[in-house]
């Protein structure tokens, strides 16, 4: 069967919701973005530079959605019948031709920058890699805490290609507080690893489950056992916490939304600590909890440097 662009739409459209989406690659962007300009002395700014930034974001993502699809096709069939690949509302060709696309978008954005910066060649270097199971299907596939710790990296060389954009300057991007050209740091690496985490939230808490909800298919609860996994998903919440305290001042992060920031910390480890002592009770789930966490994180840090940015414009008008 030919593929479709109707299939292929309703496909965006229920499991990649451009609404949900395009902000959400948006705000990740750009939060690591200005935390870059920031420990640079620069204020928090949008221009055609953050488009390709933004982007890079988006279309690695649907990489990601549309190859995990095509990998997991047969547990889908077993484990998950009613989505739209098993259940035929959209065909596998449809899915390799969407491929195809988001590969083609990735490609795209990482060669605006010529020639390519060493985290753009490696990104999709590594993105092609991870699609092929690095070549070692059977050890990776039949362990999960292998399939973590060579697939998740990914996210971290996503978020350094947000100093190979400011650094490859496309479309005149800022220039720091002396005016000079930006410039890699030590302490990008810090910044960047700090807003890689929020991806390691999402993944590990979306992959715990109470016993009685457990199946066949994979999960960090199912190997570690729920109270471990439990653990282990609230690990990366501490470290972003604690990244905050090492490169909040040097960013001018306020004293508000570091509280703010520790604040969310202690609900989600709350509800992490609620799990633990009884698994079985209703309410959000561990994943729901961690989605929850992720957005609140890059909401506190977007309306503590948007209200910067809008201080500083007032300032420079007065």
């Amino acid at each position: 069967m030919r593929p479709s662009s109707r299939r292929m739409w309703l496909y965006v459209s229920q499991t990649y919701p451009l609404p949900v989406t395009l902000p959400y690659a948006a705000l990740s962007f750009l939060c690591l973005a200005w935390t870059l300009l920031a420990l640079r002395g620069v204020p928090p700014s949008i221009g055609t530079w953050s488009a390709p930034g933004i982007l890079t974001t988006f279309f690695f993502l649907l990489f990601l959605r549309v190859s995990d699809e095509i990998k997991d096709e047969e547990v889908d069939k077993n484990l998950f019948p009613d989505r739209l690949l098993p259940s035929g509302k959209v065909t596998m060709d449809d899915m390799r031709l969407l491929w195809w696309l988001s590969l083609a978008g990735l490609a795209g954005t990482q060669f605006i920058i010529w020639p390519p910066v060493l985290f753009s060649a490696a990104l999709l270097a590594y993105s092609l890699l991870m699609y092929k199971f690095f070549f070692l299907p059977g050890p990776i596939t039949g362990n999960i805490l292998i399939a973590l710790f060579t697939h998740n990296p990914s996210m971290y060389i996503l978020q350094l290609c947000a100093i190979g954009f400011l650094w490859g300057r496309p479309f005149g991007a800022p220039t720091s507080a002396s005016g000079s050209a930006f410039s890699p740091a030590p302490g990008d690496l810090f910044a960047c690893l700090l807003f890689y985490l929020p991806s390691l939230v999402l993944e590990l808490s979306r992959k715990v489950r109470p016993p009685s909800r457990e199946t066949s298919y994979h999960t960090y609860s199912s190997l570690l056992g729920y109270q471990a996994a439990a653990v282990f998903a609230l690990a990366p919440a501490i470290g972003i916490f604690c990244l905050i305290l090492l490169i909040g001042p040097r960013a001018g992060a306020s004293p508000i939304a570091v509280a703010v920031q520790a604040l969310i910390v202690i609900l989600y480890a709350f509800w992490i600590l609620r799990f633990v002592l009884g698994p079985e009770r209703r309410g959000p789930s561990i994943g729901t909890a961690g989605q929850a966490y992720a957005i609140c994180f890059y909401g506190i840090t977007f309306i503590d440097m948007a209200v910067r940015a809008l201080a500083i414009s007032g300032r420079a008008h007065a």
